[in-house]
């Protein structure tokens, strides 16, 4: 339904109706009736952008501190688990406490890297039975925890060779 207004200025005589119209457009233009939403929309993708790149970088720390814990808890566990079965394959040992402490890290991109203090090449494989002479008690073990991170927020990689690499040594009891 029309407003009573309009519908009166039908019948006026021409002049009189342009005056209603641009009285009509006038109001139209400045009224702020749909400022709110045209505000909206023109904040609306700055605060999505803003909000995913925070999530990201959340996802990305949480990721940091999962690798830095479960590389100081599987180093704990290799030097404190010597005189053990589990012993005979350090490497081995380590890949399932790293597995046991922080499994949603694990699958492709994470490396691990053992160095033995008797022994300056390190073991990167997830199997080194070679490497048991060198677990003795007062030597040092070094655990180099690598993943690969992706910091992707709307579609576009920020830093494309995000790494994330935790180390920590320890004495072996």
């Amino acid at each position: 339904m029309t407003p009573r207004r309009w519908t009166e200025a039908a019948n006026l005589p021409v002049q009189r109706r342009r005056h209603t119209r641009l009285m009509r457009l006038s109001y139209l233009l400045t009224s702020e009736s749909g400022a709110s939403i045209v505000e909206f929309a023109l904040v609306l993708p700055m605060t999505l952008v803003l909000m995913t790149g925070l999530l990201s970088f959340g996802v990305y720390i949480n990721n940091w501190l999962l690798m830095t814990n479960a590389t100081s808890l599987s180093c704990q566990n290799l030097a404190a688990s010597r005189s053990t079965a589990a012993a005979s394959d350090p490497c081995q040992l380590v890949y399932n406490s790293f597995q046991q402490f922080s499994p949603s890290l694990l699958g492709s991109g994470l490396t691990f890297s053992l160095t033995f203090s008797g022994n300056p090449t390190p073991y990167t494989a997830t199997t080194c039975s070679g490497a048991a002479t060198y677990v003795t008690q007062g030597s040092s073990v070094q655990l180099t925890a690598t993943h690969s991170c992706s910091l992707l927020t709307s579609a576009v990689n920020y830093i494309p060779l995000c790494t994330l690499t935790s180390q920590i040594t320890e004495i072996i009891q």
